[in-house]
C-alpha cells in the first residue's frame, strides 16, 4: 500500500497505456466533518499519454466510517466513483493557467492522483448523509436515540408566529 499515489512521466517512454492497480491511503478524515474513519482506498485505472498530456482513468472504491447526520450514530459508508483527470506537461503542452481548461499540471515531473482521488470521494458523497433512510434520530427533549428504543416524548412543535392563534382557540369559554 501507497501513502502517495505518484507516477513519474519517464514512465510513459513506452508510449504503452500503463495499468493501474493499487491501495492508497487518503487523508479523508480531516476532509469533512462527519467523515470518523476511512480505509486505504483502490484505485483501477489506466494513464495514458498523448503528446504533452497524460490521462488518468479509472475506478475509485472504498470504505469511510461517517456518523450519521440524524442519530449521530457511525457507519459504514462504501463508495464507488469514477475518476477521469487530465494532466499537462509544462514543456511545451497548452497553458495551464488560461482558466478555461481543466488540465493539472505535473509537479517535479510527476502526476499526482491523490488530490484529485480525495476531491472526486468528497463531491460524491451526498449532501443528508444517514445510516439509513428510515432513521428516526434523536429526540430533541431528551436526547434518546429513537433508532433504539422509543422514549415516549411528545414533540409539539408550534411556529411562533402562530402561537398566539393557538392560545385564541385554547382560551375560548
Amino acid at each position: 500500500m501507497f501513502s502517495r499515489l505518484e507516477l513519474h512521466k519517464n514512465d510513459f517512454l513506452k508510449g504503452n497505456p500503463i495499468t493501474i492497480d493499487t491501495n492508497v491511503q487518503l487523508d479523508l478524515v480531516k476532509r469533512h466533518i462527519q467523515i470518523v474513519g476511512a480505509s486505504p482506498v483502490h484505485f483501477t485505472g489506466t494513464a495514458t499519454k498523448m503528446a504533452h498530456l497524460y490521462v488518468v482513468e479509472g475506478d475509485v472504491t472504498g470504505e469511510l466510517t461517517l456518523d450519521c447526520a440524524r442519530c449521530l450514530t457511525p457507519f459504514p459508508y462504501h463508495y464507488q466513483v469514477m475518476v477521469k483527470e487530465t494532466f499537462v506537461d509544462a514543456e511545451g503542452g497548452p497553458d495551464v493557467q488560461d482558466g478555461e481548461t481543466d488540465y493539472f499540471p505535473l509537479i517535479e515531473d510527476k502526476i499526482q492522483l491523490d488530490p484529485s482521488l480525495q476531491s472526486a470521494i468528497l463531491l460524491s458523497l451526498p449532501q443528508a448523509i444517514r445510516c439509513s433512510d428510515q432513521c428516526q434520530g434523536i429526540c430533541p427533549e431528551c436526547g434518546t436515540n429513537r433508532n433504539e428504543k422509543n422514549c415516549g416524548c411528545v414533540v409539539k412543535r408550534v411556529d411562533p408566529r402562530w402561537a398566539a392563534l393557538g392560545d385564541l382557540f385554547n382560551n375560548k369559554e
